[in-house]
């Protein structure tokens, strides 16, 4: 073991040790009790400069793990890295120097979990974690069948077993579902087009900010969308309203693209409205179009 490497384990174990104390500290102390508030503070203080000084001490792991991803754009590695340092907080907050394990191996856990998360949500944002997660397993099997049989195409069911997962699983992954724009116009029933979003939402009970949504266009929804959106979320709202130029589909259709439950696309749906009729938002698509006389006599 190199010195460097030595006053690093050491240094990890010490800070450890006094983060121990701290909480054994803590948890005798009443939260109510007014004699106990200053102490309370202090050893807070002293518990955020301990967790402060173990991510400093252990930024290289989210770094070493993050290199993995070496040619993204400098914007995707700056997101990996704070993605990882979460990850390394909540390995910080949930370790013990009972665990047995060093700290380094118990933390490579949480760091991948987050990084890989971020990684899905940016390169793969309509697949489920799960299908994520079994995405290497899937494709190495569809490669392997290839490479064992050459002149034919490998079906879903061929690789959905050799990998171990459902056909519906191997489906999503091998061919995983598209996001369209939401400013892509969809045919009316006489043969028009259309681009607005609540054209294609029924909404019974529209709000002031819902009636100022209901009168923009899709390109001025698109853009704003894009901003305040997520990936999935934007899908969602294509899929199920028809705002891609296909018709509307149902929560379970949607989901079985998503490999998501009914429940879970009506949350996203649910998700998706809730940030388009928010006042900061209604706001800009106000300004977008020029309807700020409009939304005052509606008020």
């Amino acid at each position: 073991m190199s010195s460097k490497t030595a006053n690093y384990t050491k240094r990890n174990e010490q800070l450890f040790r006094d983060r121990e104390e701290l909480l054994q500290r803590l948890e005798g102390l009443d939260a109510n009790d007014p004699a106990h508030r200053m102490r309370r503070r202090r050893y807070m203080a002293m518990l955020d400069r301990n967790t402060h000084e173990l991510v400093e001490l252990n930024q290289g792991l989210v770094g070493n793990y993050v290199k993995r991803f070496a040619g993204h754009s400098p914007h995707l590695n700056d997101d990996l890295m704070s993605a990882g340092t979460t990850g390394l907080i909540v390995a910080i907050q949930s370790y013990s120097t009972g665990k047995g394990a060093g700290f380094a191996h118990w933390a490579h856990r949480f760091i991948k979990r987050e990084v890989l998360h971020e990684v899905r949500n940016h390169d793969h944002p309509t697949l489920g974690q799960s299908d994520f997660e079994k995405r290497p397993d899937i494709l190495n099997a569809q490669l392997q069948l290839e490479i064992d049989q050459p002149y034919r195409v490998p079906s879903e069911t061929e690789v959905a077993e050799a990998a171990g997962v459902s056909v519906a699983q191997a489906r999503r992954v091998m061919a995983p579902p598209r996001l369209l724009s939401l400013d892509r116009q969809a045919d009316n029933d006489d043969g028009g087009s259309t681009s607005e979003l609540v054209e294609s939402i029924p909404n019974p009970d529209l709000s002031v900010e819902a009636a100022v949504l209901g009168k923009l266009d899709g390109a001025a929804l698109a853009t704003i969308a894009q901003s305040v959106l997520t990936t999935r979320e934007r899908f969602v709202l294509a899929r199920r309203f028809g705002l891609d130029g296909e018709p509307p589909q149902t929560l379970a259709a949607v989901g079985a693209a998503l490999g998501l439950s009914r429940e879970s696309v009506r949350n996203v749906q649910s998700a998706a409205l809730r940030k388009l009729t928010e006042p900061a938002v209604v706001g800009r698509l106000t300004a977008e179009v020029g309807l700020a006389q409009d939304l005052a006599h509606t008020g």
